[in-house]
This record gives C-alpha cells, sequence and structure tokens, in this order.
C-alpha cells in the first residue's frame, strides 16, 4: 500500500477550503460595512437638508447652515457645501468608512 505517499492531502485541502472561505466573508463583511455606511450617510445628510430647509422656513430658531452642520456631526459625518437658492436648500455631506471616503447630497424645498 502506499497510503504514505498521499498522507496529509487532505489537511491541506480542508485548510485551502477554510482560507477560501475566510476571505469571502471578509469581502462580504467588508462590503455590508460600506454598503451601511452609505445609507447611514444619506439618512444623515437627508436629516441635514430638512433641518436647514425648515430654519430656512421659519419653523424652528438658527442659521440653515449651522443647523445641517450639527446634524451632520451628530451623525458622525461632515458638512461638504450647503446651498441655499430662494427655496431650495442643498446640503452635501461625506463620511469616512473603513479609510473610504463617502458623499451624499440631499435637496429640500417647500411643496
Amino acid at each position: 500500500m502506499r497510503f504514505s505517499e498521499e498522507g496529509g492531502a487532505g489537511s491541506v485541502l480542508a485548510l485551502g477550503i477554510i482560507a477560501a472561505l475566510l476571505v469571502v466573508l471578509s469581502f462580504g463583511s467588508a462590503v455590508g460595512s460600506l454598503t451601511l455606511g452609505r445609507m447611514q450617510l444619506q439618512s444623515s445628510v437627508d436629516l441635514a437638508a430638512l433641518a436647514a430647509d425648515q430654519n430656512l422656513r421659519g419653523l424652528t430658531t438658527g442659521i440653515p447652515c449651522d443647523r445641517a452642520r450639527q446634524v451632520l456631526t451628530l451623525n458622525m459625518s461632515k458638512l461638504v457645501s450647503c446651498l441655499i437658492v430662494g427655496e431650495v436648500t442643498t446640503v452635501a455631506g461625506t463620511a469616512t468608512v473603513m479609510g473610504i471616503v463617502l458623499n451624499a447630497t440631499a435637496t429640500a424645498e417647500p411643496r
């Protein structure tokens, strides 16, 4: 019998399968984190645009773009720009997830 020549082949195969599974799971986790970060950033920028619009219309007190900055800061994001043209408020923000900078923009206007 020549089983001694093939000894350990199953162990190498098992380690290869485990390594491949770890790579796939790590990639899936990274993609999930980035997707969740993008969704959270978009929600934060949407809220900031609405808050700035409410200040602009006099529903709350304060300066519209300062309010947008406060909302984004509370949601772990940064204000990039706040533009008010007429009754239209546009807010852009960023957040860093796993070293990757994500961007989002939202517009609010009365209807």
